[in-house]
């Protein structure tokens, strides 16, 4: 499948010419997320139920269905997520 979106291009041509890509260059703020992820951790943990077996800030998840009531023996699911990078 041909790359040729504009930030694949964009990518290529700054790793061509040697310029240094960063999280920053590319307009995101570590920090802020981090407070973000700090701000909204109490409100997410209010959520937290049986089953559920993942602390905020982590890319992916584990929901045991039988913990949760739902049957599903043996059954777990597993979700991830991942943001810019």
């Amino acid at each position: 499948q041909a790359q040729e979106g504009i930030a694949y291009i964009e990518a290529i041509l700054k790793h061509s010419t040697g310029e240094v890509m960063s999280y920053a260059s590319a307009g995101v703020d570590i920090e802020a997320g981090n407070e973000l992820v700090d701000l909204i951790k109490p409100a997410c943990k209010a959520t937290r139920r049986n089953g559920c077996d993942a602390d905020l800030g982590g890319f992916g998840g584990l929901f045991d269905l039988q913990a949760a009531n739902y049957g599903g023996k043996d059954t777990v699911l597993i979700g991830a997520t991942d943001g810019v990078g």
